[in-house]
């Protein structure tokens, strides 16, 4: 389901990943897929990688019909749901890139201050 609708939108973008490692990640446990579907058809999918101490919202697409009904919402929903009953107690939502930070507004987030860099070897 997930692959259904990433394949056909990723190919616009400058990088996609292979579903052998997406379904690998999703049978050890190390991510979940929330999606939302109208009669049967999904039309919204969220790829989010699970840890300990935060989820991270990974990788997500939509149809034509999903953006047109605003269907991430319910698929970011069910996430936070799943998140919380899960003990987590952060989700992370990725990068932001176009309307993405006011997509993220509209869920409630709240900007934060994060640093990166390689751990010594």
């Amino acid at each position: 389901m997930f692959w259904s609708i990433y394949e056909p939108a990723s190919e616009a973008w400058g990088m996609t990943f292979p579903e052998p490692l997406l379904r690998r990640l999703v049978a050890v446990g190390a991510a979940r897929i929330h999606a939302v579907r109208t009669d049967e058809r999904p039309v919204s999918v969220l790829l989010t990688l699970v840890g300990r101490s935060h989820w991270m919202c990974w990788l997500a697409a939509q149809t034509a019909e999903g953006r047109r009904m605003a269907a991430s919402y319910l698929a970011y929903d069910a996430l936070f749901a799943a998140a919380k009953a899960a003990g987590g107690p952060y989700v992370n939502l990725g990068a932001s890139v176009g309307d993405g930070a006011e997509f993220k507004h509209h869920l409630g987030a709240s900007r934060c201050q994060c640093s990166s860099g390689l751990a010594p070897p």
